[in-house]
């Protein structure tokens, strides 16, 4: 099955002045990236790593220097591909005298919805996103969060194929942030696909099928959540009867513990598991349970930056 989105060898550069001098910035460096129909993909990276050059390239608001990027096998910003795309830009901007219903309306009439489909599905979508009863008040007056949930509306108004997300979660509160993962698994089940860029990892970790670290405009790491979070090279202890010179030893060789109720939660190397034991148990303290450690997101994302450092640390 062709894929629904794909960088190919995508290059931008900015150029500005500063003064006299002109400061040049490779913001995308021969990105190559594939997004399956069907998917919740998460683009991940640090400030500043060209996450947002890449949905402004997708959209067709920027082009690239070199290289070919097509969304439903259409060059970027094509027309007809924009009628399939909903986009969640991460600095929102409506007109603050409108409504939530006046801007669907609107958003609907840009993207052709007919009218008698248009007044069926923005009560549906207000009250699905938990503003039914702001919808008489003007935007300009709600907060970050409300803000967001319209913003989210508008993305669905025309029932997009693909979804472009940038901190679809921005300024929600945990029930907010729940609303919006819970959303985000109905669209795959009904064979949405979503392209989502967000700082929060733990939530691209509960929703994502796949995910990508870009840094310094370059694709540095990609991987299936399930896979990385049972590909660990780490195991958890909980023990009861530990010293603290075996605790302290532990900790010396990169071990985490954390103590609870009189418990030690240990987690450590696969390598350091037998000895660990071995010297517990000769001190006397016993296993309660011994598992797999979780990698994380966090983990993932961190290892594919670091591995991209260059030597003595520092970007390049």
């Amino acid at each position: 099955m062709a894929a629904v989105l794909r960088f190919e060898a995508v290059s931008k550069r900015y150029v500005s002045r500063r003064g006299l001098r002109r400061i040049s910035v490779q913001a995308l460096d021969e990105l190559n990236l594939e997004v399956e129909p069907g998917e919740i993909f998460g683009f991940l990276g640090p400030n500043g790593a060209g996450k947002t050059t890449a949905l402004h390239l997708l959209m067709g608001l920027i082009f690239p220097d070199r290289g070919r990027g097509t969304v439903f096998g259409l060059p970027f910003g094509h027309r007809h591909a924009h009628r399939r795309i909903g986009f969640l830009p991460e600095n929102l901007a409506f007109y603050r005298y409108l409504t939530p219903v006046q801007l669907l309306r609107y958003f609907g009439r840009l993207n052709d919805v007919p009218a008698d489909e248009l007044e069926r599905r923005i009560p549906e979508l207000l009250g699905r996103l938990k503003l039914d009863e702001a919808v008489r008040r003007p935007v300009g007056g709600f907060s970050r969060g409300m803000l967001q949930r319209v913003g989210l509306a508008q993305v669905l108004i025309h029932d997009p194929d693909l979804l472009v997300l940038d901190e679809p979660t921005s300024g929600l509160d945990p029930l907010g942030r729940r609303l919006v993962r819970q959303l985000l698994l109905e669209l795959k089940a009904r064979g949405k696909t979503v392209f989502l860029s967000s700082h929060l990892l733990s939530e691209i970790e509960l929703v994502s099928d796949r995910v990508g670290v870009v840094d310094r405009g370059r694709l540095r790491r990609i991987g299936s959540v399930r896979g990385l979070l049972e590909a660990s090279q780490r195991v958890e202890l909980i023990v009861r009867g530990a010293s603290a010179a075996l605790l302290d030893s532990l900790r010396q060789q990169g071990a985490e513990v954390a103590e609870r109720d009189h418990l030690h939660r240990i987690v450590l190397d696969r390598s350091q598991q037998r000895p660990a034991i071995e010297r517990l148990w000769q001190e006397g303290g016993e296993v309660l349970s011994l598992v797999p450690a979780r990698s994380t997101i966090e983990d993932f994302f961190v290892e594919a930056i670091e591995e991209a450092l260059p030597p003595g640390g520092e970007p390049q």
